[in-house]
């Protein structure tokens, strides 16, 4: 006579996971996660505007004339006291520097190539 009756199978409840709560808790981890990759991404681009804005402070010069009327002066005033030609001096630093076209001279303000470390 059990054949009559059918057995109630047990569903189990299923619950909905979302990212922060997990079975009616929170979820702490996931929480720091993101908090801390939003202060990450906030640094991020704070970090880089800043130094976006050092880049275009020593944008590069446009044409070869620009470049070297940027230059004469010092390169004069170091003929002076060094007894450096300044036409070699004009001429190492568009050798180094690709006209000032180079990373280093954009970002760095190194026209001749010079590496050091601290």
């Amino acid at each position: 006579m059990m054949a009559g009756k059918r057995r109630k199978s047990r569903r189990k409840q299923r619950t909905k996971t979302q990212l922060f709560v997990k079975k009616g808790r929170l979820q702490w981890v996931n929480i720091l996660l993101v908090l801390a990759a939003m202060v990450g991404m906030v640094w991020y681009i704070q970090h880089n505007w800043a130094v976006k804005s050092r880049v275009t402070a020593t944008a590069p010069t446009t044409t070869h004339a620009a470049f070297i009327k940027k230059l004469v002066p010092a390169a004069q005033q170091l003929d002076q006291q060094y007894h450096v030609l300044a036409s070699i001096t004009l001429s190492q630093a568009i050798l180094e520097s690709d006209w000032g076209q180079s990373t280093n001279a954009t970002e760095n303000n190194n026209l001749f190539g010079v590496k050091s470390t601290s």
